[in-house]
């Protein structure tokens, strides 16, 4: 964790101010490359588990499928579906952050648009593992499918992801409208 302080003062002590500023980005998103700390991931991993197992089960109930949840254990009639430590959607979560942090990098000038973006990874990767888990309950029990192994749950885990991108690419298309050039421009024209 110290690696990246300890850049950020090699750049400025080799390079000066100018270069530290102009690779404060790249340096600071390194900090995707370090794992997260194991109290941290299971600090966060719990609620994420039992907040996805309960929307999708209520989700689940309102399409009139006979479902039970327990924890994160979740009962149909003929099927047990248990959202466990790699579902929790954290890995996810910090795919979006690092995807939403470099898209806002490259589409948008302003700090502030940049941190919507980057904070917007949060609600879509919860939103998105909710979907992956209710889709799988609804799929297995309407055309008993079952895409919670092998091959198929991973291909469906990456599609749903890929909609989480979509999602990500759609919020960078908005706020990149809201880049206002017309008021930077007229505001260099000033003499002032």
């Amino acid at each position: 964790m110290t690696i990246i302080p300890c850049l950020y003062g090699i750049v400025l002590y080799l390079f000066g101010w100018r270069t530290w500023k102009e690779l404060l980005f790249p340096l600071t998103f390194l900090i995707f490359a370090l794992p997260v700390p194991a109290q941290i991931y299971a600090w966060l991993t719990i609620p994420l588990q039992l907040s996805v197992s309960r929307i999708s089960t209520e989700l689940a109930g309102l399409l009139n499928c006979p479902i039970f949840r327990e924890g994160n254990i979740i009962y149909l009639p003929d099927k047990v579906f248990q959202v466990v430590i790699a579902c929790s959607g954290l890995r996810s979560l910090v795919s979006l952050l690092a995807i939403s942090a470099v898209t806002g990098y490259f589409m948008l000038r302003s700090a502030s648009l940049r941190s919507i973006l980057l904070f917007s990874a949060v609600p879509v990767a919860i939103a998105v593992n909710i979907l992956r888990v209710f889709l799988l309950v609804v799929i297995y029990y309407y055309f008993r499918v079952d895409l919670s192994i092998g091959a198929a749950h991973t291909a469906f885990g990456l599609l749903i992801f890929l909609s989480g991108l979509f999602a990500i690419f759609i919020a960078a298309g908005i706020l990149a409208g809201w880049n206002n050039p017309v008021c930077e421009n007229s505001a260099r024209l000033r003499p002032f």
